[in-house]
């Protein structure tokens, strides 16, 4: 068990931003040169916070995960960007969940955005991680209808249920040796996955929707 404290990293880096130790291959000027989190017109202080903090978390991450052996990195919960670097390095081994039927609505606010756009369905995606916010392949998805009389407290609830049923069998299905890449494809009961697996109304569907 260990714990990457990502606020007090920030907190004692703004205390004493010139004293802060950070990983011997890190190069601010070519992380900056490279990113596309931040646009031209915003604060080159609030960039260079993140980036540095961020390189310091995932040092003491990857210093602390050093001492294990695993095949699936499960992101939950974890709501931040990681770093081109840290997704090279455990390539198609880092596995997230997102509440929407991507490749809809990345980012947050996702059950807003549902209602607003008045969508019939909603749901969740189990996707494997990649350089890009939100994508990556994607294994599974839940649907949800979207009822009249839903809010957005209402939706995130019905979907964070369909989230609980559909991660845990994705990381199963994984450890079963039934979800693997091959040549950057992923092959589902050894069969290359060509649309996402569909969990609807409390039962698996597309299983028979792959190609040899």
């Amino acid at each position: 068990h260990f714990i990457v404290d990502y606020g007090r990293i920030i907190r004692d880096y703004r205390k004493n931003p010139y004293e802060t130790p950070l990983p011997d291959d890190f190069d601010l000027a070519d992380i900056s040169a490279k990113q596309t989190l931040f646009s031209p017109d915003e604060s080159s202080a609030k960039m260079e916070t993140f980036l540095i903090t961020r390189a310091i978390a995932e040092a003491g991450l990857l210093d602390a995960m050093s001492s294990y052996s695993f095949d699936l990195l499960v992101l939950a919960g974890f709501m931040r960007i990681l770093s081109e670097q840290f997704i090279s390095r455990y390539k198609n081994q880092l596995i997230n969940i997102h509440p929407s039927i991507l490749p809809k609505y990345k980012g947050l606010n996702t059950h807003q955005q549902a209602l607003e756009n008045k969508d019939d369905v909603h749901g969740a995606s189990v996707h494997f991680v990649d350089h890009e916010l939100d994508s990556g392949p994607v294994v599974i998805q839940a649907i949800v209808p979207i009822l009249k009389t839903d809010t957005v407290d209402t939706l995130a609830a019905r979907v964070l249920e369909q989230e609980h049923i559909i991660y845990p069998m994705a990381i199963s299905y994984h450890l079963e040796g039934r979800i693997k890449f091959e040549d950057d494809r992923i092959l589902f009961d050894d069969e290359v996955l060509t649309e996402p697996l569909v969990w609807k109304n409390g039962h698996l569907l597309n299983q028979t929707k792959v190609t040899r």
